[in-house]
Formats: C-alpha cells, sequence, structure tokens
C-alpha cells in the first residue's frame, strides 16, 4: 500500500485538500483554515509512529494553502505541541486523542487566541 511518503499519494492528497479548499472557497466560505495535527505520540500500528508519513501531510497543507492564497491559513498545531514539550502526557493520554477537558484548555491558550489574531489582523 501507498504511504504518504510516496509521490503518487502526495499528489493525490494534493489535490483532494485542494479540491475541498476550492469547494469551500467556491461555496462562499469566507476563511479556510487548515490546522496541522499534532503527530501521534504512541500507537500500536507501527506505520502511525512515522514522522515521515505525518510531515508529508503537514507538508501538503502547507502547499495548499499557500497556492490557494490569503483566504487560506495554516494553523501550526503540530509546532505549538512540539514547541510547549508537547505539554501534559494527560492531555493525549492514548498518545493521539485530547481528552475534553484538554481541548477545552487548548482552546483556551492557543486555538482561540491564534483565531482572533488572523482575524483581527
Amino acid at each position: 500500500p501507498l504511504s504518504p511518503v510516496d509521490p503518487a499519494f502526495a499528489a493525490r492528497l494534493r489535490q483532494q485538500y485542494g479540491d475541498v479548499t476550492e469547494s469551500l472557497l467556491a461555496g462562499g466560505v469566507d476563511r479556510v483554515v487548515w490546522v496541522v495535527p499534532p503527530v501521534p505520540t504512541g500507537s500500536e500500528v507501527p506505520e502511525l509512529r512515522e514522522r515521515a508519513r505525518y510531515e508529508a501531510q503537514h507538508a501538503v497543507m502547507r502547499e495548499v494553502a499557500a497556492a490557494a492564497g490569503p483566504q487560506v491559513a495554516v494553523n501550526e498545531l503540530d509546532a505549538w505541541f512540539t514547541a510547549s514539550g508537547d505539554l501534559v502526557a494527560g492531555w493525549r493520554p492514548d498518545g493521539t486523542h485530547l481528552t475534553e477537558e484538554s481541548a477545552e484548555q487548548l482552546a483556551e491558550v492557543f486555538v482561540g487566541p491564534w483565531l482572533i489574531q488572523l482575524l483581527t489582523g
């Protein structure tokens, strides 16, 4: 099976992110934000621990946003998690998913302020 690091997979991923972006903008959405998800820190599935898979996806998100123009932005959530030392283990107990409480905290300390800054310039 192909993975995000394969050129054919990356081209397909780029096309699909681009199609969704174009569809949203054509449908009247004023702004599109692609959120770069944090790389999981734990998984029992070996390929889900391969950072290169996620970096390839993240690169596609950035490429699509850059090509689409100023109506499309990228929220670098992965970089924020990395810079924050992935915060505390309790935020993603399974290494992937936020708890309800940690999602609320994330919205308060990072995502909310980021969106306000994006919209107010």
